[in-house]
């Protein structure tokens, strides 16, 4: 409200300026400076003011949230029959468990196919037979996962923890995983049919 009344206070003393005999140079330089004013009071922020979501390069919203969609964890909560059913009934919905808590739970046979799962907690969970094919596991922590005929086809692994984690037949064909990805010791990514991803 300030920078207005300084704004309004500036253009008067402007107009007044302009009633006195002046040549026509004047008032065009005049007419400049009120320009000027005007382009330069639209760019300062307000109390109050939104300011837009910064992007990345390519033009994408950088993502603010960092928890999971509260429905979507509310429906895990009722159980894997449940999440399952919900799931074949709303297939166009993309799960978002973003930084979810869910160590140590039972999630035998559920079906997570390309929920986002980044930097979700996992540790210890009982995922075996789960369905995660296409699902962003990115950061996420799987330590000592039961992970037991699961299919994490085209899974996104880049920097997840899978220490001690027990992936006994289960499918990493076209999973991506980077140099920070932890795997169980011993365990061959690539014989598993996964994919090393290298910065360029």
């Amino acid at each position: 409200m300030k920078l207005f009344t300084l704004f309004c206070l500036l253009v008067s003393l402007t107009l007044i300026s302009c009633g006195k005999s002046t040549t026509t140079n004047q008032m065009t330089e005049q007419a400049n400076i009120v320009q000027t004013m005007v382009a330069t009071m639209s760019n300062i922020t307000t109390p109050g003011q939104t300011i837009p979501a910064p992007t990345n390069p390519g033009g994408t919203p950088i993502p603010t949230k960092s928890g999971p969609n509260p429905e979507h964890l509310s429906k895990l909560m009722e159980g894997v029959d449940a999440w399952n059913e919900w799931r074949t009934q709303n297939p166009s919905i993309i799960p978002d468990l973003i930084h979810a808590k869910l160590a140590k739970s039972n999630l035998f046979g559920i079906n997570l196919k390309k929920a986002k799962l980044f930097k979700a907690q996992l540790n210890n969970a009982n995922l075996g037979q789960a369905n995660l094919a296409g699902a962003n596991l990115t950061k996420a922590n799987l330590v000592e996962a039961n992970l037991d005929k699961a299919n994490l086809t085209s899974a996104n692994l880049r920097g997840a923890d899978l220490t001690n984690a027990i992936l006994t037949d289960t499918k990493l064909t076209n999973a991506k995983y980077d140099a920070t990805t932890k795997w169980p010791e011993g365990f061959d990514p690539v014989a598993a049919g996964a994919k090393l991803i290298v910065p360029m």
